[in-house]
């Protein structure tokens, strides 16, 4: 039997027409008129907002402004850049209306060299975790604080979040912590909700302070409130950042709690299509009973060692154990990933069992073979499932003539024949690196050296390889430049930085001038681009012998007179 999944039925489009709607989030046309200009330094935060009942979601962006400590909600005019990282420190450049920046898509830019919460690392280690549950003046959490810990890290059964995360992980990561509360806060649930959750999480906060909690020890903080409110959200979640911060508002259905933790380090939806969720394969594409994630979470969180995935370039039958397997006890490769000639995308094959948290999940995925796309690396972007096939079946890419087919299954792996036709060779498609100096300028006497970064930004797709850019200043006649590396080798997408110190002439005139750097590659012309920062040369400071005066010069008296 074959399937080929190309068309959906009409039900499941209108879906994915609702979910491109509810996806918008705040993009905007144009500012209001009454918006003033304005530019804010500080870092970026990426949060999730998730209606799983009504199927809609929002993915918002913050700036925390270091001057004003006041956080404003960006509304970018079309697609956000892909890029964008919690705690990433960025200048934003825009119209601010209150606590909105309405800005263009790239009115962001990284304002210095990225913080260590910018990253997302493979998340291992304990993860201290402090749930605060807050009631409001007329509402109330409607789960004990026993009911919660158990939850989330001490269930008699073993069914907890905790564990969840310590089997998905194998071992490499877990939560302890503790739960504290309720605290009764100065809110009402009527009251409105646009940017009310960082006000609860302050509060609580705070409470947590005043009961002995040392808010800095933990990683991850988790607001639990109550379900009557006017947000309409079951939860919230910062899409990595450290601490990372959770809003939970159905205390009672463990999947909220696990799939905002999933926000938390790192991870975005699971979805099928244009729909964010649906992939009821993976915590991150629904909220109810806990199971595992999907295959590309498994290869982007980098719990799986590089063995247990196997790279696929021809057509040939391959064997592939449960991803649910700890892979310390097969030898066998657990997923397939195959690079899609006609997108940026990789194919994730893996094989789904009844296994420990796996067993909650849908029969439909069970002793099946899923199909999914990722872009194959901590990007914005939701992983998609195409399909899934059983025994006999296949799943069939109609642009590029590929075939998947589940041959056979046993207990410990199924047989999956690919079929690639005739795999043209990836091709690498080179784009024009971005280039920045900063600070963009400087002033200093004459005869001073200023240190300037540099940062380069490789942007080529991922078919190409590691690519060179060498490096070189542009300085006025007389001064000198000392550049920190003279070359940068960076992967496509990754960004690399060097130091350039530059030294003005002792004789220079009181005026700016221009600092260039010239990024080049000789094999490949579009990787040529340059960027200018100011060095400003100021009088200098000249230091002359004071002038003395006494007087009178003359005088006279009688002996002992003053």
């Amino acid at each position: 039997m074959t399937f080929t999944f190309m068309k959906r039925p009409l039900r499941a489009l209108f879906i994915a027409c609702l979910a491109i709607i509810f996806q918008a989030g705040h993009a905007v046309a144009a500012p209001p008129e009454e918006a003033t200009p304005a530019v804010i330094t500080g870092d970026l935060e990426l949060l999730y907002l998730d209606d799983f009942e009504n199927k809609r979601f929002e993915l918002q962006y913050f700036i925390k402004d270091k001057q004003s400590n006041r956080r404003y909600r960006l509304e970018f005019e079309g697609t956000p850049p892909g890029h964008l990282r919690t705690g990433m420190p960025v200048t934003a450049k825009g119209k601010a209306l209150g606590r909105q920046l309405f800005l263009a898509a790239d009115g962001v830019s990284e304002s210095s060299s990225p913080s260590p919460a910018q990253t997302l690392p493979a998340i291992t280690g304990d993860q201290k975790t402090l749930v605060m549950i807050g009631n409001f003046k007329d509402a109330a959490v409607s789960c004990s604080v026993d009911q919660i810990r158990d939850t989330m890290f001490t269930d008699a059964s073993g069914y907890h979040v905790d564990a969840l995360y310590q089997e998905m992980s194998h071992g490499q990561m877990g939560l302890s912590g503790d739960v504290t509360g309720p605290y009764t806060l100065d809110y009402r649930s009527t009251d409105s909700c646009d940017l009310a959750y960082y006000g609860w999480a302050d509060a609580l906060n705070a409470a947590a302070i005043n009961q002995g909690y040392d808010l800095a020890s933990y990683s991850r903080r988790i607001y639990v409130l109550p379900s009557n409110n006017t947000c309409g959200w079951a939860g919230l979640g910062t899409v990595g950042g450290n601490p990372s911060n959770s809003w939970i508002m159905e205390c009672d259905i463990e999947g909220v709690y696990a799939h905002e933790l999933g926000h938390n380090i790192g991870m975005h939806h699971a979805g099928t299509g244009w729909y964010a969720y649906g992939d009821y394969s993976d915590i991150m594409g629904a909220s109810g009973p806990l199971y595992k994630i999907n295959a590309p979470h498994h290869d982007q969180m980098g719990w799986l060692p590089d063995t247990q995935i196997l790279e696929v370039s021809e057509s040939n039958t391959y064997d592939i154990a449960p991803l649910g397997t700890d892979p310390s006890q097969t030898s066998i490769p657990q997923m397939l990933k195959i690079a899609k000639p006609d997108t940026s995308e990789f194919y994730y094959i893996s094989f789904r069992k009844a296994l420990g948290f796996d067993r909650n999940m849908a029969s439909t995925y069970h002793d099946r073979t899923s199909i999914h796309t990722y872009k194959g690396d901590d990007s914005s972007d939701m992983t998609d499932l195409k399909g899934t096939i059983g025994d006999g079946e296949s799943y069939t890419d109609t642009v590029n003539g590929w075939s998947f087919t589940q041959l056979a299954s046993t207990e410990n792996y199924a047989t999956v024949r690919v079929d690639l036709g005739d795999l043209p060779p990836p091709v690498c498609t080179a784009a024009t690196p971005d280039v920045s100096l900063s600070p963009t300028s400087q002033s200093a006497e004459s005869g001073t050296s200023l240190g300037y970064t540099i940062t380069i930004r490789n942007n080529d797709d991922s078919n190409c390889d590691n690519s060179s850019f060498n490096l070189a200043s542009v300085v006025p006649s007389g001064w000198s430049a000392g550049l920190s590396k003279s070359s940068l080798s960076l992967a496509p997408g990754a960004t690399g930085y060097a130091s350039l110190t530059v030294t003005s002439s002792s004789s220079a005139s009181a005026k700016s001038y221009g600092i260039q750097i010239e990024v080049s590659n000789s094999s490949e012309s579009l990787h040529a681009a340059s960027a200018n920062a100011t060095y400003t040369v100021v009088e200098s400071c000249v230091v002359n012998a004071p002038s003395l005066t006494l007087s009178q010069t003359s005088q006279s008296g009688d002996a002992g007179a003053t």
